[in-house]
């Protein structure tokens, strides 16, 4: 899928992605720009019974997590005697070491951060679901000099993240690309460089839709995960342990089951105008943002929760493909890690029973 955009040059004071995700930011892997989060609370993951258990945020509360501000607000958790905080993240939150480490009960993660964790730590963490049905990383060029396929790096100066240096690598290797043909600089998180021309693409994150702001400057996407780079991310992780705990695997169904309902409001419920109140005037106060960039930013978040896929099967579900492709990466990047290890349908076959409706 290679989609034209037009891209405004971006306004300063922005969430991470609040653009790209409406079609325009160059941010890469980890690099991240907020302040970091606030710790989680003593005891707050544990998922003992009766407590609360720590939902950890990969960052802060912004409409990438409006699902969950809909499954607070609406009672999805509470009318299943669930009490579940919020823990907000930030650039230097590890959520799969905070999860690791019993600091939260479920974390935000990436299949490829799991099993590095694995690789690493010996820490075995199971991904239960994904928000997200696609990759998010692209390449971002002009649409009067795009790149359309992966051969168009060749001979092309790019803005690149060392954040993303091994998936980059897998991606290039994996379509043919000679990477000693490409130029590569240091990226950065304006699109200035590749709307003026100093360079021919950078890396990009996130959705193809269309920024909801004005701008002369039209530019083309190129989606990763469109060819043959698509490891599960955006997912939900546990500590192996919990699935063996009968009590916190109660939990944990309940936990996916709400959270699911929620985004299920945001995606067929028509309370996407709710959704951005929320985030904006309630979990995201503190922040100050802009609700029309939180829009074009939850918009275009759901270009990557809403496929087909996931229509027919049930959000946040991990198709055979995506579990496929996640063992590709995995073998391409040269991680000793079966994806079986780390992810597992159970939680979701639990919540759904048959259906595609939680």
């Amino acid at each position: 899928m290679n989609t034209r955009l037009a891209l405004p040059l971006p306004p300063a004071g922005l969430s991470r992605r609040s653009l790209l995700l409406g079609g325009l930011g160059v941010i890469g892997g980890a690099t991240l720009l907020a302040a970091c989060g606030s710790p989680s609370p003593s005891g707050s993951g544990t998922g003992a019974a009766g407590s609360p258990i720590g939902w950890q945020l990969s960052w802060t509360e912004d409409y990438e997590f409006a699902g969950s501000y809909l499954a607070d607000t609406n009672g999805y958790w509470k009318n299943q005697g669930l009490t579940v905080d919020m823990l907000a993240g930030g650039p230097n939150t590890n959520p799969q070491q905070l999860v690791a480490s019993g600091q939260a009960f479920v974390s935000s993660s990436k299949a490829v951060s799991a099993a590095n964790l694995l690789i690493s730590d010996g820490i075995p963490l199971k991904i239960i679901g994904a928000l997200w049905q696609k990759y998010g990383v692209t390449v971002i060029s002009r649409s009067d000099n795009p790149i359309t396929t992966p051969k168009d790096l060749e001979g092309k100066t790019v803005g690149v993240f060392a954040s993303n240096d091994s998936d980059w690598a897998a991606f290039l290797e994996i379509n043919g690309v000679d990477r000693s043909r490409i130029t590569e600089v240091p990226g950065s998180y304006d699109i200035t460089p590749v709307a003026s021309g100093t360079v021919d693409a950078v890396q990009g994150y996130g959705s193809t839709r269309i920024a909801q702001l004005a701008s002369d400057v039209t530019l083309e996407t190129m989606l990763l995960a469109d060819f043959g780079y698509n490891p599960i991310s955006a997912a939900y992780a546990v500590k192996e342990e919990t699935l063996q705990n009968e009590a916190k695997r109660a939990q944990l169904v309940k936990f996916l089951r709400g959270e699911i309902q929620g985004w299920q409001d945001v995606a067929f419920g028509g309370q996407l105008d709710q959704a951005i109140d929320l985030t904006v005037n309630t979990y995201g106060k503190s922040l100050g943002l802009n609700p029309d960039e939180q829009r074009a930013g939850l918009e275009g978040q759901l270009d990557f929760v809403v496929t087909d896929e996931s229509t027919a099967n049930g959000l946040c579900t991990m198709s055979d493909s995506l579990i496929a492709g996640t063992q590709q990466v995995f073998d391409q990047l040269k991680l000793d890690v079966d994806v079986n290890d780390i992810v597992t349908t159970e939680i979701l076959d639990e919540v759904y029973a048959g259906s595609n409706r939680a």
